[in-house]
């Protein structure tokens, strides 16, 4: 069993021929794979929203990855002004003149997706993409882009930025990944000087100089610009951490266990284990728990995925777990936890190590972590 959402698109017009142009859009989108909901503001249709455009924004601005507006520039700026905050939480926000000629991204067009959404509509509908984000305007590479399109949690916005800034000068940028990540499309990037963490004691050092040099003269380590991975680095301030949501918690609970202790759970096994809170992308269980109210609601509040497997797939995993008879005895296999937090990696995901922290037990909850293999890639789309 498999829980999961799909991302979320408002799209409001405001002449008939921007309704006929939302609904193009809308599936084109769709097809894509996009959740989307069309409206249209306009005398004279039938169907036209009785709400102002500002409360028709308020409604949708906080809930939905992104709205479309298909108009003048200046009504979506009239319509989002009240409600931006930040590029980390804004929804992207992309306009479409009626004919749909130009498709412009205003806002959140890295982190919020904007930028890469105005380029799908391009290529389904002909649009003409208008980017102006510098990144993209010198055609270098963008950190938040990257890590948008990796599903990476970015630790620190101006660090991030600071990082732009660092590539539009024509500075190169340190990147370290952790052991157990594997990067593709990296060799064609100028920009990037990429180390891997299990090939020393997770420390870079200058480029060029033999080991004895080193030795000799005494220098210390180099530290990356960014880390790539689940843990926490040290020291952590100084280094943008860009984070996979690839590890899995596996948990047990007593039937009716209130929210707060699964989430207390939770997040004790995390920092236990020395990982980002947003590296967690997967809750699993065995079968019997997959309406447990407690678990499904941690699940929509960090907008998890969700799975349960039944005891006989549980059993029939390969590995040392922590066994208990009494659990045997109740649900017909000896560990749910571990074995239900590696079996959420999938075949492929699964490592050497692929069990980060074993059972941990408190308040009538059990969790344990796993994490595996994962990839990244430089070059996207």
């Amino acid at each position: 069993m498999k829980r999961s959402q799909k991302k979320q698109i408002s799209i409001l017009s405001f002449t008939p021929n921007g309704k006929n142009l939302s609904q193009k859009v809308a599936k084109a989108l769709q097809d894509r794979g996009y959740e989307v909901e069309q409206a249209v503001k306009c005398k004279g249709q039938p169907d036209s929203i009785s709400v102002s455009l500002v409360e028709w924004t308020r409604e949708r601005f906080f809930r939905k990855d992104a709205l479309i507006y298909i108009g003048a520039t200046g009504i979506a700026v009239r319509g989002i002004a009240p409600f931006v905050e930040s590029k980390c939480t804004d929804p992207a926000v992309l306009v479409l003149d009626e004919r749909g000629t130009y498709c412009i991204p205003l806002l959140s067009g890295h982190l919020g997706g904007a930028n890469a959404m105005a380029r799908e509509i391009q290529e389904d509908l002909g649009s003409r993409a208008i980017l102006t984000t510098g990144t993209d305007v010198n055609q270098k590479w963008a950190v938040d882009v990257f890590a948008r399109e990796n599903h990476l949690w970015i630790s620190d916005l101006e660090l991030a930025k600071d990082i732009s800034a660092r590539i539009l000068r024509g500075e190169q940028i340190r990147i370290l990944i952790e052991e157990g990540g594997t990067a593709e499309g990296f060799e064609q990037r100028e920009e990037i000087a990429l180390f891997w963490e299990n090939k020393e004691a997770g420390s870079l050092e200058e480029d060029g100089t033999e080991a004895k040099e080193k030795e000799e003269k005494s220098r210390q380590p180099i530290l990356p610009h960014i880390y790539i991975g689940t843990r926490r680095p040290y020291p952590e301030k100084s280094v943008l951490c860009l984070v996979p949501r690839t590890v899995v918690a596996g948990i047990g609970c007593r039937k009716d266990t209130p929210y707060l202790l699964i989430e207390k759970a939770i997040e004790e096994a995390l920092q236990e284990a020395c990982l980002w809170k947003a590296s967690l992308g997967k809750l699993t269980s065995i079968t019997e728990k997959a309406d447990e109210a407690g678990i499904l609601e941690y699940c929509k509040k960090n907008r998890l995925d969700w799975e349960t497997y039944p005891a006989r797939q549980l059993q029939a995993l390969e590995g040392q777990f922590t066994e208990s008879a009494f659990v045997r005895q109740t649900v017909g296999v000896g560990n749910v936890c571990e074995r239900s937090a590696v079996c959420g990696l999938g075949e492929e995901g699964r490592g050497d190590a692929s069990l980060l922290l074993r059972k941990q037990a408190a308040n009538g909850v059990t969790v344990a972590l796993a994490g595996g293999r994962w990839r990244v890639r430089f070059e996207t789309g």
